[in-house]
This record gives C-alpha cells, structure tokens and sequence, in this order.
C-alpha cells in the first residue's frame, strides 16, 4: 500500500512555478516564514541505512500553489552528553557534563527529526527525497507545519543500482482535527489536475 503513494511518472506533481527562499535567505526576504518538523524513518533491513556516512538528505517540499523549497538536512546531528541521577551518561536536554557528541542520522532502523527554517506555503501535494550520495532505504517521512501534519510512505531504496536516484512522494490524506480524510484528498487532487491544467 505504501507503494501506492509514490509518484507514478504519469501522476507527479509536476515541475515547480517558483523556488523560494529558505535559511539565512529567507531571513533576508519579507517572505512569512514557518518551521517545518521532518520526521524521516529509514528501513530496519540490514544495508537500509545511507551507505555513504558523509552523505545526508536532499528534500524539497512543494505546495498546491507550484511552489516549493529545498532543504539538505546534514549527516549528523549534534547531542549533549549529560550525567543521570545515577551518575551514568546518557543524552538529553540536561546539565551537560561533557563536549557535544555526534550521532549519525539515517541509521538502519532509526528515526531521525530535524526542525527546518522555511517559508510559509499552501497545503503540500508532494515531496522529493534523495541521498547526497550513495544508496538510501526509506520507509517513510512525515512533515508537521502550519497545524498540520503530512505523511508520506515510501518502502523504498534510492541511489542504489537499478533504483532511482531521487523519489517523488505523494502525501497520504492529512490528519487535521474535523477535517474528513476524502475531502482532503478529493481537494488535494482537484488542485493538482488544476495545476496541470494551468500548464
């Protein structure tokens, strides 16, 4: 089922109108900006993690509107050392008692959340997702922003041989309180046919 939700090459999203700003340009422009939490769980088999371990996330979230950003998120993420009431180390928003440690992010079997500085945009129609390098086996990435919360199955491997080496991901029916599931996806695909037919 999970296969299902990855773009076919005759139902993608399209080609972008309009790449905005993110990070420190954003900050620049007078563009309304938001924070989008990422949320990517790589697949438990054995090998599914980024093969290449300096290689992170190519990801460019696009919106109903055409409009998109890119974001890498980084190979590792930066975690304090801290001291437990017993006296032993673990991590955690603690009194930090030692140098910052750095943990690899895209491990088999790990989940892995980034928040990401990005402009505000409209309901998200998809999302592409590559490694940087090397070969990558995704089960799924979720995106929370703006009070709403997107997933996007994947179940699937990239960059390795015979594989793409990006994917398009198509968002499952959005999860918003009072908000019925087929309406938002018969919405969603209103828009997109709307889109394609502006093209």
């Amino acid at each position: 089922r999970a296969r299902a939700h990855v773009a076919a090459a005759d139902r993608g999203t399209g080609v972008p109108t309009e790449v905005l700003p993110s990070g420190p340009a954003l900050a620049a422009s007078a563009r309304a900006a938001a924070v989008y939490t990422l949320r990517f769980e790589t697949r438990s088999a054995r090998g599914s993690g980024m093969r290449d371990p300096l290689a992170g996330a190519r990801v460019a979230l696009l919106d109903c509107e055409g409009r998109c950003f890119l974001h890498t998120v980084a190979p590792f993420e930066c975690v304090e050392t801290v001291a437990d009431d017993l006296g032993g180390l673990r991590s955690g928003p603690h009194d930090v008692c030692g140098p910052p440690q750095l943990r690899r992010r895209f491990e088999a079997g790990s989940v892995d959340e980034v928040n990401v500085f990005g402009p505000a945009m409209g309901p998200l129609q998809g999302l592409w997702v590559a490694p940087e390098a090397g070969s990558w086996a995704l089960e799924s990435v979720s995106v929370s922003a703006q009070g709403r919360t997107y997933s996007f199955p994947c179940g699937r491997s990239m960059g390795a041989r015979g594989e793409p080496s990006a994917l398009e991901l198509l968002p499952l029916p959005s999860k918003e309180e009072g908000e019925d599931p087929e309406a938002a996806e018969q919405e969603r695909r209103r828009k997109v046919a709307q889109w394609e037919a502006g093209m």
